[in-house]
């Protein structure tokens, strides 16, 4: 039918092989482009802090430490999700904070990391 030497005949299928698997690449992504889309996950007490309804403060978007979760909390700087879960555990625990300050009893949160949150925490 044709009149190809080997090489012809390889660079052929080459190219074919190519193309082919070129084809199954495109069809691929636009199959699994949903998978792309990055979905943040929110608990209830990150959208209630959100709304302004429990743990920010409104007005001074500050967080009351007597009613925030951990969610909230770890978005203090330097409060991880440990530290915020030990918050919230002496939270419940001792009752509610008297005072912003009253946050350097938990274990962690010393006198340094208190210096850098108080501006952005309150009690109410």
């Amino acid at each position: 039918m044709f009149d190809l030497d080997k090489t012809e005949r390889y660079i052929i299928i080459f190219l074919s092989i190519a193309l082919l698997a070129g084809i199954a690449l495109v069809y691929h992504k636009k199959a699994h482009i949903v998978s792309d889309i990055r979905v943040n996950k929110f608990s209830v007490e990150d959208l209630s802090g959100i709304a302004g309804k429990r743990g920010v403060v409104p007005g001074a978007r500050k967080i009351n430490i007597n009613v925030a979760g951990p969610g909230q909390l770890s978005r203090l700087s330097g409060v991880g999700n440990v530290l915020a879960e030990r918050i919230v555990k002496y939270r419940n625990e001792n009752g509610k904070f008297g005072s912003p300050e009253d946050v350097i009893k938990v274990k962690g949160v010393g006198k340094s990391l208190y210096e850098k949150i108080k501006d952005d925490i309150a009690v109410e």
